[in-house]
């Protein structure tokens, strides 16, 4: 997975969870699944499985607004965030290129 995909994946996330906390779930999922597809394609297993947990978080919690349901949501974010560390082999590559 390359540098360029990481970070388009990375912006989609963000994105994803903007829309989540201005409300608008369903634009959200969407996001979310397209980050999941580019995941998939790349062969990323941990990001694609962190943001299928993350999707599955905010199906579960979309219909709560009670602070528990924020904060399971808050926790797989920061287990997405930790999986999706750059890859060290993209770092390398960028570094020849430069």
């Amino acid at each position: 997975m390359n540098l360029v995909d990481q970070v388009s994946i990375a912006k989609l996330q963000a994105k994803a969870e903007e829309e989540l906390k201005a409300g608008n779930v369903d634009r959200a999922t969407r996001l979310l699944s397209n980050a999941i597809q580019g995941t998939q394609r790349l062969g990323n297993v941990k990001a694609t499985q962190a943001l299928v947990g993350l999707m599955d978080q905010v199906k579960k919690t979309q219909t709560l607004q009670t602070k528990a349901a924020k904060t399971t949501l808050l926790q797989a974010q920061a287990v997405v965030r930790k999986t999706q560390m750059l890859d060290p082999e993209a770092l390398k590559e960028l570094q020849k290129d430069e």
